[in-house]
């Protein structure tokens, strides 16, 4: 199948009162239509910045993302930042060395104008807490009306004559009582069915690029059982979509996808690596080999793994800090100097830790 994501040198810089804080830093990684990739990292990482930000769900301001992101969806190739375009992509320093573009309104309008497409009719959202993207004031029959009416202006496929059957339809896909649940506000669901809800609002969609952000977390061991299943159930009855799994568990990945992404502080570390592939640990990061030996039992590859990490952030400290003494710009200076601190501060952790 042909690439759906084409991403190239992506960069998120956002704006603090200590100066700019650079949350994702030189990201390229490619996806076929059709692969379920396991987006894997601590807390903190990017994962979900790196998601919001080739979907077009991150906000535009404040901060400044550059590079490029291709998404190849219904014979169009749409290039999310105008990342060609000299007099758009013009960088200002203001007082506290935040980055702000100087024709921010104008890149702003080409990044919406490109987006709005994407939002409506290729990406769909499976948030952590969906109690905080469900309107507390809506019914879900008032929610499905939503995707109801956006499908109706939009797919010429579309079959259903009203928003009641729509919505008790795309419940039913996903193992919900629609008789009974579709007159509920959602105060009055439990978490999972609230997370079920929002997996069925956003299936009613009809996305080709699913992405669900720790879709488990906070639910019991029997709801997250029911969570795989239902997302295997929603592959298999559509090969071609495209789906993003974003967590720290890679037992709950293991069981769905096809391959893995690791992220460590800002950087992508690893990349398409076939999930077969996490069973031989010489071949992988030092970072992702760490992950891993958590759920190994064997002493003497948990020690090989914990001395190679140990390596590897002391390599970081040592290239980040004599980038800093070479560097002779003031945000090459800073971005390098953030750097040096996150795995000087990770060394520092772990050894305690360990």
């Amino acid at each position: 199948m042909n690439n759906i994501l084409e991403i190239d040198k992506l960069n998120a810089v956002l704006p603090s009162v200590d100066g700019p804080v650079f949350v994702l830093n030189d990201i390229s990684f490619k996806i076929q239509q059709g692969a379920i990739i396991g987006l894997v990292g601590e807390s903190g990482s990017g994962k979900t910045q790196l998601s919001m930000a080739f979907s077009g769900m991150q906000d535009l301001t404040p901060g400044v993302i550059s590079g490029s992101v291709k998404i190849n969806i219904d014979n169009r190739l749409i290039n999310i930042y105008p990342t060609e375009d000299k007099v758009l992509n013009q960088i200002d320093i203001d007082f506290n060395n935040n980055l702000i573009r100087r024709n921010e309104y104008k890149y702003n309008s080409v990044v919406l104008k490109n987006t709005s497409y994407l939002k409506r009719n290729v990406f769909g959202w499976i948030p952590q807490d969906p109690r905080n993207f469900l309107n507390p004031f809506w019914k879900l029959s008032r929610l499905f009306q939503e995707s109801f009416n956006l499908r109706a202006q939009t797919d010429k496929d579309f079959t259903f004559n009203d928003a009641l059957s729509f919505a008790k339809f795309y419940l039913d896909q996903v193992d919900m009582d629609s008789s009974q649940m579709i007159s509920k506000y959602p105060h009055e669901l439990s978490g999972g069915e609230c997370q079920r809800a929002m997996i069925a609002f956003v299936l009613s969609k009809k996305p080709s690029f699913i992405i669900a952000d720790e879709s488990t977390t906070g639910l019991d061991v029997s709801r997250q059982k029911k969570v795989i299943n239902l997302l295997k159930k929603i592959k298999e009855g559509n090969p071609e979509l495209t789906m993003i799994l974003i967590s720290h568990d890679f037992g709950f990945l293991h069981h769905l996808v096809d391959q893995y992404m690791v992220m460590l502080g800002s950087f992508l570390v690893e990349q398409n690596i076939d999930k077969n592939d996490i069973k031989c640990p010489d071949s992988l990061h030092p970072y992702t080999n760490e992950l891993l030996s958590k759920l190994w039992s064997n002493e003497k590859q948990i020690k090989e793994s914990k001395l190679r990490y140990i390596s590897f952030l002391e390599e970081q400290i040592d290239v980040w800090g004599k980038r800093v003494k070479e560097s002779n710009e003031k945000i090459e200076m800073l971005k390098y100097s953030q750097h040096y601190q996150l795995f000087k501060e990770k060394l520092d952790t772990y050894n305690e830790e360990n």
